[in-house]
């Protein structure tokens, strides 16, 4: 059974002026664009049922924004919506599109911006609509190459495409490194490592193919911080080539199958509700530490910005911290479980490759399981599906009392149950 593939790219236009998300605590107006923001879609068949692999240069998505735009990508491309993976690559320098409790009462915090994602609506549906009118054969091959950090035990998984002739058409990748490399003053939409890593392996490869990236569960781990210097994304830039050109010299000598042998891609689906958390109660120490790290104005000098950052950083945390706490008892919970509280999660088996996609940003250690309870090689996408109000750490974490970089009142528990819940189905 030959497998066939289509691909469809489409740029995500940013409003001149619009709020960045991702940074709580910096104000970002966008004056422009440092690189494109795309919708990558990738349709692979290899038999009667299509399957459709989209992924978008944004923050992430609302659970039921995802259900509108998979409602209107299966209504144009005829692909049932539970055969649809759409994930976000988790840039944190493009336009708003989520709410985000935990910083609702950060004036800085910018809410969606709903003319943006009607136009984001339109363009992933075109996008799809591309990548399935454009199959045709390939072979694939599934790789993957070591992060270029020190103490992340961890890989950039590839699954690759290319036409007979040896011409590449699309390459999928999940990296557990989240795209946030980028320096938080800087004030351009960007895809920040992602779109740093695709421009090298466009260069080296084809410029006309497409590279869906998703982002791998990183809650629990920051990336390195960019340095402070004249240029905001070196950093990015710097680790976005590397990690292209180690993951192309393994794809180099990787084995190649045009899965004649292969069954049906196998899509498998799962929803559940995500529990609360023991929630902080109000006190003096978090209304104090939110009080002792105000960072005041932003310095000029380069080597007063360091300790500055640090100090947004931390009052960021603690301002979404005695946010939680303040409403703890006042029922807001109750009301956003209904929104945020359901939870669904995927899983497709192509070839030797079993991808799983679970909503918002779960800690790795929750997840670890996985590979021993789905078949072939198993890589795990987050941000796939809607987001969860912040980081979903580990049951480590969670019972000592860690909230996470971005503290979210949802329990780790809700996403163990559904990974339990896509092992057992059939």
């Amino acid at each position: 059974m030959t497998i066939k593939a289509g691909i469809g790219v489409r740029e995500l236009l940013v409003p001149n002026g619009c709020m960045l998300f991702g940074h709580p605590g910096f104000r970002r107006a966008a004056a422009g664009a440092q690189d494109p923001l795309l919708v990558s879609a990738l349709h692979l068949r290899t038999g009667v049922h299509g399957a459709l692999f989209i992924s978008l240069d944004l923050y992430g998505l609302e659970g039921y924004q995802c259900g509108r735009i998979l409602d209107a990508v299966s209504a144009a491309t005829s692909v049932h919506r539970h055969r649809i993976f759409l994930g976000c690559a988790h840039t944190h320098s493009g336009p708003p599109t989520v709410w985000s409790y935990a910083w609702k009462d950060d004036d800085l915090v910018p809410g969606p911006h709903s003319a943006f994602l009607e136009s984001a609506t339109q363009t992933i549906v075109a996008a799809a609509a591309e990548a399935c009118a454009t199959t045709r054969p390939v072979e694939l091959a599934l790789t993957g190459a070591p992060v270029p950090f020190a103490g992340l035990a961890a890989e950039t998984a590839a699954l690759a495409f290319r036409e007979p002739d040896g011409t590449y058409a699309a390459l999928l990748l999940v990296c557990p490194v989240p795209p946030a490399l980028t320096a938080p003053e800087s004030d351009l939409a960007s895809a920040d490592l992602a779109g740093f890593l695709r421009k090298r392996i466009l260069a080296r490869l084809n410029r006309n193919m497409a590279v869906i990236h998703y982002s791998a569960p990183s809650a629990g781990w920051d990336p390195p911080a960019a340095p402070v210097g004249d240029d905001a994304f070196a950093h990015a830039r710097a680790t976005g080539e590397q990690m292209a050109d180690d993951l192309l010299g393994k794809l180099e000598n990787a084995p190649w199958t045009s899965c004649d042998d292969s069954a049906e891609i196998v899509f498998r689906h799962a929803a559940g509700a995500l529990p609360f958390r023991e929630m902080l109660a109000p006190s003096a120490a978090i209304e104090k530490a939110v009080a002792e790290s105000d960072p005041g104005p932003m310095p000029s000098a380069p080597e007063e910005r360091t300790v500055w950052r640090e100090h947004v950083r931390r009052r960021a945390h603690a301002q979404a911290l005695l946010t939680l706490a303040r409403h703890k008892d006042s029922g807001v919970f109750d009301q956003i479980a209904m929104v945020y509280g359901a939870a669904e999660a995927c899983a497709a088996r192509i070839g030797d490759l079993t991808l799983v996609g679970l909503p918002g940003n779960p800690a790795p250690g929750t997840v670890a399981e996985l590979a021993q309870t789905l078949p072939g090689k198993v890589c795990v996408a987050a941000h796939v599906g809607g987001f969860t109000q912040g980081d979903i750490v580990s049951a480590e974490q969670e019972s000592s009392g860690i909230f996470g970089a971005m503290p979210s009142p949802f329990s780790c528990q809700g996403i163990r149950a559904l990974c339990a819940a896509l092992a057992d189905a059939t």
